[in-house]
């Protein structure tokens, strides 16, 4: 039951019978409370659980939960409340809870709050600005003032950053409680789709001393959360309180009483069904009408037979209700009418302001609202009586509801749309920020078909607003509904009227249907869009399309549209780009550089063109796409953004285009230094803007391989990850471990280490819904296995089979070929080696990467030497890739010179050179032990083994082959080689 308040007190209150007063404890509930005490000490053990409350309004859920949960020590109480009247606003049960959680921080000592504030920036001062989003009030009270400029991040990885932020948010709070901490949010059937998402998302993250308690009415559109089935929900649900235990509350409420108690259970009984709320107004209806009577003179209560009281049960709270306010004069009702306009809880001076009225006036309707049950004041404590409150909240939801429901449909227009205007009103540079919600919220109250043309662009404009403030929140089911208010007023022949507005919808519609899974109505808005909207709208709105593809893994989608919108911006690229494409972009960037030194490159000029920086922003977004489905043209699109900062100067995404010549330069032509040089002046280039993408951080971990040890690139794959993370770019978090886990095996770790490590990235890339990414790991840990000699379970090779056939990305199928065209090499089957490259050849021969191309050539030289050693005549493939080799070699030794050295050794015993050989072999295993490729030095022992077998030299065959086969075991390999 809830708790009732007295205000017998303060002046006004009724004469007659004192105030009844329900005695502060809870009824009945013996079976319910056995099974919280269970779940507490779940809780207080470890186990994580979820409690949820369910039953109708009034039926005490609240009270329940806020009286049972504060009689342990152990646990300290925080609610937070969703309000029928407030969907619109988000996270707002959640943020009364952290608001309720920081408040506590507030209250403890100076120092305490020092270093509560010191941790919380160090912690989020990368997440300040979701943070403000999420609950403005903190930064205001410790006075940070966050950037919060219209993010042109793609809207999935704003969420992605948005709920990992509230989440890390919440737990930081909880963790800085020194008691186990109960989260109650009540009223659930009211919450946005996206507070559903954190809460699912805060129970599943299992957080130590945390228990969380929701509840809610039964409602047709909310059945709980979809939890991780491995969380148990205790549910409890309160029905009436049964007839006894009305009685016994009876009983102690009219202890002096001589009547009887048998008549007064059955009319409670029958007319409240054991509701308390509904009991307790039902009870003192009759005390108001003096049916339940005092008498000082004997000190005790007394009641007839109630002959004149309705017995039906039907609606008798909001009758109740409404034969209270019919009762009160019209003013009185009126300002009860407007409080309920604003919300559960409302400020009184705050009114006053909007509606004209004096607050005197105003107090006194509220002290005439208190006496009869609709209003309790707030902080009764710092007030000596009623006349200088100036905040109150409805009794419960039920009197909310039925005081806003009491209203005419003209007067209830009438009162939103005054409290709006005073919105739209009160500041000469247009809406506030701040209001946004509160704004649409009352012009959606207020507006009707009838309404002038005006009014509904008004309301279209800040029903817009609200899209845009609630996508920027990661609210995007609110931005649903703010979108199709938007739509309602803004019909489609008024793009003559308003074009801008009409436009705005359409590229902000567009990407909120598509995230809410509102296909139709996306591709409605993206039609119109692309018929009505100008040359530069049409853009913005195929950029939205490109990011979204490629956030979704539409890659074949992306790409298209991309290239569509580079061809309306001038620039005409195409999906059947091939070599001959790129080297001829090469030569005309060559020819746009001229004598340009890289000095000259990085003071540039900033571009200020509108129409080259979208352009920038699209060939961007297509690069991703492009590298797996179409590596020629991703090296096209480098050049293309390359020419557009030579032509148009620098913005923040030019760093790209020349970081990707320099690598276009090095997987292509093979010249590293000119690669690494080019590359370098990209990443100078995202430092001068202060770029920390997880895309700045891959590509710098690719072209530092030109120069650096190969190994010591994982830092920088594993700083992509984080930062992709920290960001919510969960695809640029997923990328770099494509990189990572083929790195470790090209470096010569245990194949038992590289295993697991792929695996982590599965299960990372897999948790992100990086299902592409996640793929790859699962065909790379297929190879693993067979290295290792492990029989792989035929479900993971039909899993592998169907990854291959469905995959787009190039690179996985490249990677693929590649790793069997090593274990092939490496069981010494040269033959069927030799019949593979043509298949390799065919998918690696592109611009796949600095990797692939890399260890794809070491194994074509081998298989080439070993399938050639009498016919000297076709050694010019041979000799090609040798050349390759002492190219990287000499501007990277430590990661090529020691495979020179081996392709070198056998080169010159085909040629029967043997002396050379052994001179080139012994130099590979010395050079390959010391950069850490001890898979390599293994081959080189067993190639140097198998010359000295040829020679008959058995003792130093066995030497080398016994090194050789050591370092093999070392390695993880059971492949008889």
């Amino acid at each position: 039951m809830e708790e009732i308040s007295t205000i017998s007190q303060y002046k006004g209150a009724p004469t007659g019978n004192p105030e009844l007063l329900f005695p502060n404890r809870i009824y009945g509930r013996e079976q319910e409370q056995e099974i919280l005490h269970e779940t507490v000490e779940k809780a207080i053990s470890g186990e994580n659980l979820l409690v949820r409350f369910e039953g109708p309004a009034g039926i005490g859920k609240s009270y329940f939960a806020r009286s049972f949960f504060k009689k342990y020590k152990d646990f300290q109480f925080y609610t937070g409340k969703y309000e029928q009247f407030k969907q619109g606003v988000p996270y707002l049960g959640l943020r009364q809870i952290c608001e309720g959680l920081v408040n506590f921080q507030f209250t403890l000592s100076g120092s305490n709050q020092t270093e509560w504030k010191n941790d919380f920036l160090e912690k989020f001062e990368s997440q300040l600005t979701e943070i403000h989003r999420f609950i403005p009030s903190l930064l205001e009270t410790i006075q940070v003032n966050p950037q919060l400029g219209n993010e042109t991040v793609s809207p999935v990885s704003l969420r992605n950053k948005f709920n990992r932020t509230v989440l890390n948010f919440i737990a930081f709070l909880v963790e800085k409680v020194e008691h186990n901490v109960v989260l109650h949010i009540d009223d659930l059937q009211w919450a946005d789709k996206d507070s559903l998402e954190i809460i699912r998302l805060l129970i599943e993250k299992r957080l130590n001393g945390l228990l969380v308690v929701i509840s809610n009415r039964p409602s047709d559109h909310f059945n709980g959360l979809s939890i991780d089935s491995t969380i148990e929900e205790i549910k409890v649900v309160l029905t009436g309180l049964p007839k006894k235990e009305v009685s016994a509350l009876l009983k102690e409420l009219f202890k002096n009483s001589n009547s009887d108690f048998e008549r007064l259970e059955d009319i409670l009984y029958s007319k409240c069904e054991g509701n308390p709320y509904i009991l307790n107004e039902y009870l003192r209806k009759l005390s108001r009408v003096n049916e339940i009577v005092y008498s000082d003179k004997t000190n005790s209560w007394s009641w007839g037979d109630f002959e004149n009281i309705d017995v039906s049960i039907e609606d008798v709270m909001p009758r109740m209700l409404r034969n209270k306010l019919e009762q009160m004069s019209e003013k009185d009702r009126l300002n009860i009418q407007i409080g309920a306009c604003f919300g559960s809880e409302f400020n009184v001076p705050f009114i006053a302001q909007i509606i004209g009225e004096s607050k005197e006036d105003l107090q006194n309707s509220y002290r005439v609202a208190v006496n009869n049950g609709f209003l309790l004041p707030m902080q009764l404590e710092d007030s000596k009586d009623l006349s200088d409150l100036t905040n109150y909240k409805f009794k419960h939801d039920l009197v909310q509801e039925t005081v806003h429901d009491s209203m005419s449909e003209k007067l209830r227009s009438k009162l939103h749309y005054k409290i709006a205007d005073y919105y739209l009103s009160n500041s000469a540079l247009g809406l506030n920020y701040k209001y946004v919600f509160d704004c649409a919220y009352h012009l959606n109250e207020c507006i009707t078909d009838d309404s002038p043309f005006e009014l509904k662009i008004q309301h279209a404009e800040v029903n817009l607003q609200a899209v845009q403030k609630a996508k920027l929140s990661a609210s995007f089911d609110l931005a649903l509904g703010y979108l199709h208010q938007a739509l309602d007023s803004n019909m489609h022949h008024n793009w003559s009227t308003a074009y801008h507005l009409a436009a705005t919808i359409r590229i902000e519609g567009y990407q909120i249907a598509r995230l809410c899974n509102v296909e139709s109505l996306a591709n409605k808005l993206y039609a119109q869009g692309l018929a009505r909207c100008n040359k530069a709208d049409q853009i913005k709105l195929r950029l939205a399309k490109i990011m979204l593809d490629t956030q979704f893994g539409e890659l074949s989608a992306a790409l298209s549209n991309g290239i569509l919108a580079l061809q309306q911006l001038g620039i005409n690229v195409s999906d059947k780009a091939n070599k001959l494409t790129v080297v001829k972009e090469l030569a005309r960037t060559k020819l746009m550089l001229g004598n340009k030194s890289f000095d000259d490159i990085y003071n540039l000029p900033k571009m200020s063109d509108p129409e080259a920086e979208i352009t920038c922003s699209v060939i961007l977004w297509m690069f991703r796409s492009a590298y797996y489905l179409n590596p020629e043209l991703n090296g096209v699109l480098a050049l293309k953004l390359m020419q557009i900062t030579l032509r148009k100067g620098i913005n923040p995404e030019s760093y790209s285009g020349f970081m990707a010549y320099g690598i276009i330069t090095g997987a292509g032509i093979g010249n590293f230094k000119t690669a690494y040089e080019y590359s370098e002046i990209g990443g100078r280039l995202a430092d001068k803007y202060n770029v920390q993408s997880a895309r700045y951080f891959f590509g710098k971990a690719i072209y530092l391989a030109y120069k650096m040890p190969l190994r010591s690139t994982l830092e920088y794959y594993q700083l992509a990850t984080e930062n992709g993370y920290e960001q919510g770019d969960f695809l640029g978090a997923s990328e770099p471990t494509v990189n990572e886990s083929l790195t470790l095996l090209l470096v010569g770790k245990n194949l038992h280490d590289v295993y697991n490590q792929a695996m982590q990235n599965a299960v990372w890339c897999e948790d992100l819904k990086m299902i592409d990414y996640r793929d790859f790991q699962v065909m790379f840990m297929y190879h693993i296995k067979r290295l290792q000699g492990n029989e792989v379970e035929d479900t993971v090779k039909n899993e592998v089979e169907s990854i291959l056939e469905k995959t787009e990305y190039k690179f996985t199928l490249s990677v693929n070929l590649v790793l069997d065209l090593q274990r092939t090499c490496l069981e010494s089957r040269w033959e069927d080696a030799m019949e593979k490259l043509t298949d390799v050849d065919n998918i690696v021969q592109s611009l796949t990467g600095l990797y692939i191309q890399t260890e794809y050539y070491f194994y074509k030289g081998l298989t080439l030497i070993k399938n050639q050693k009498s016919n000297i005549n076709r050694s010019g493939g041979i000799n090609r890739i040798i050349k390759k080799f002492v190219k990287w070699s000499d501007y990277c030794p430590e990661n090529y010179l020691h495979k020179l050295y081996i392709l070198q050794g056998l080169n010159a015993y085909r040629k029967n050179d043997a002396e050379a050989a052994i001179d080139f072999l012994k130099k590979a295993i010395a050079d390959a032990n010391e950069q850490e490729f001890y898979q390599n030095a293994a081959i080189a022992n067993w190639f140097l083994a198998d010359l000295y077998e040829d020679r008959k030299d058995e003792v130093k065959a066995q030497a080398y082959r016994d090194a050789g086969s050591k370092l093999f075991k070392n390695w993880g390999t059971g492949l008889i080689i």
